[in-house]
């Protein structure tokens, strides 16, 4: 998205195109993740504590 564009004004409107984008593709998102189980495991154990209060 930011390759069609020449320049931007500020560091705050690349990060607003860039969210904008984010949230067009995961409204768009179908597939399941490959391997959660194993990613959440190892999450917890690398941030214990810190996964489980956003589950």
């Amino acid at each position: 998205m930011t390759k069609t564009k020449g320049s931007f004004p500020t560091d705050d409107s690349v990060l607003k195109i860039i969210y904008l984008v984010i949230m067009d593709c995961s409204e768009k998102w179908t597939l399941p993740i490959k391997n959660w189980g194993i990613i959440l495991s190892q999450l917890r154990v690398y941030f214990a504590g810190r996964v489980d209060a956003y589950l």
